[in-house]
């Protein structure tokens, strides 16, 4: 039987999504055309030292590689490496095309495509890892809140970060309760309330909460945890030193900072074709705050967009060109 994606990851095939896409990314064109120009970008980019930007070139390769890792664990089976490797490579494509989160979709169909994985069961990998997503990445914007909130901590930062990865481990190890917890939560919310996003949360939890139970052993739990959180380690650090290179008179602790909100409010699936958006618009507008001129801060951000997109298109382009000259492989088993 074909499995039904949740309400809020189908939009793919409905005229309002592009709609939404295309006036977003009418704002989006006149907004950073209003505010920036190419003598600013110019200037940002030779702010960026080589160094600079070999560190994120490092990173982002390593972070898309620890996603390429974590779906071939996460899936198993035959040729799951291989499988695992087109699809992050198509999947890394989408993301630079596709507005609003609609790489998640193209993300599920070529799990079921070039991994043979039911529908259902992709729709649930994808839940998955976006739960543990959100958990790691609330877990470092708390962190990066205390860090700039105040310089009083000193050598205290590091029990502060081995504190809460602490708490984030326990909430992973013991999913199965907080995600039961939770659902708890929303009943009784829901009855009140009434909201239909809270019945669509709901649901999604309770998806999670069934294939959990029955898919993950704990040595695969504290693996794909694991992964996790080395992803959100290594893609913070690459962007907080490409902010902290063209920045001028900006601290690390405010360059942590303004790293964490542009990731975390990039979460939110307002974004244009090549994923520009709300999370852009939101960096630009915290440099602002910290003292950079406006063109400075525009153009940062979007240099920072434009160079997370250049790294998943080559990494699509080295997968595209692998899958080109190497010899078929048979096909994937099925999953149960």
């Amino acid at each position: 039987m074909r499995a039904r994606l949740p309400e809020n990851l189908t939009l793919i095939g409905q005229k309002s999504a592009w709609l939404w896409t295309l006036v977003l990314t009418i704002v989006a064109i006149v907004w950073f055309a209003s505010t920036t120009d190419l003598a600013s970008f110019r200037e940002a980019l030779g702010r960026v030292g080589t160094g600079a930007l070999v560190i994120f070139a490092v990173c982002l390769t390593v972070n898309m590689v620890l996603e390429l890792l974590w779906l071939s664990l996460i899936c198993g089976g035959t040729n799951a490496f291989r499988g695992s490797l087109r699809v992050t490579g198509w999947y890394m494509l989408a993301t630079v095309i596709l507005p609003a989160r609609l790489g998640d979709v193209v993300w599920m169909y070529l799990m079921h495509k070039w991994l043979s994985l039911p529908g259902g069961r992709a729709v649930f990998v994808a839940l998955y890892h976006r739960l543990l997503d959100f958990i790691v990445a609330s877990l470092f914007f708390a962190i990066a809140v205390l860090i700039a909130g105040t310089e009083s901590y000193g050598g205290g930062i590091w029990f502060i970060a081995t504190g809460a990865l602490f708490v984030l481990a326990t909430i992973v190890l013991y999913l199965d309760f907080f995600l039961g917890l939770a659902a708890r939560i929303l009943i009784g919310t829901r009855k009140h309330s009434g909201l239909a996003l809270l019945n669509l949360l709901l649901r999604q939890i309770l998806q999670v909460r069934i294939w959990y139970r029955h898919q993950l052993s704990r040595r695969l739990l504290i693996a794909t945890f694991s992964i996790i959180v080395l992803r959100w380690l290594f893609i913070l650090f690459g962007i907080s030193v490409l902010i902290y290179s063209t920045a001028d008179g900006l601290g690390w602790q405010d360059a942590l900072f303004a790293t964490n909100i542009y990731v975390y409010v990039s979460i939110i699936p307002l974004q244009a074709l090549g994923g520009f958006g709300i999370g852009e618009a939101s960096l630009a507008g915290l440099l602002v705050v910290f003292g950079l001129p406006l063109g400075i801060a525009t153009a940062i951000s979007l240099l920072i967009r434009v160079a997370i997109n250049i790294g998943h298109f080559i990494f699509w382009l080295v997968v595209f060109l692998y899958f080109l000259i190497s010899p078929p492989a048979r096909p994937a088993a099925a999953h149960s």
